[in-house]
């Protein structure tokens, strides 16, 4: 599975010191604190990555478990809670 990391979400990480590695855990399993449906669009999922000393949500789509191995999962943004 490979990231794309748009530029819009590209903006929102340098706006929120929030790295590429830090994004790159999202698809590590047993980093994922939990998931959630996205209420603004119906193929994409928010994720919950435990990344201290906060977590780190990161939105994608489609969702990771509906991918593909070989696929691209689309980073749409990325936040801390407090940050929105």
């Amino acid at each position: 599975m490979r990231l794309k990391i748009i530029p819009h979400c590209q903006r929102r990480m340098q706006m929120r010191g929030i790295s590429r590695a830090a994004i790159e855990q999202v698809l590590w399993e047993h980093k994922r604190l939990g998931s959630q449906p996205s209420r603004d669009h119906p193929n994409r999922r928010v994720y919950i990555v435990d990344i201290h000393p906060k977590p780190l949500y990161v939105v994608t789509q489609p969702p990771i478990e509906d991918a593909a191995p070989e696929s691209e999962i689309v980073v749409i943004t990325a936040y801390f809670k407090d940050d929105q």
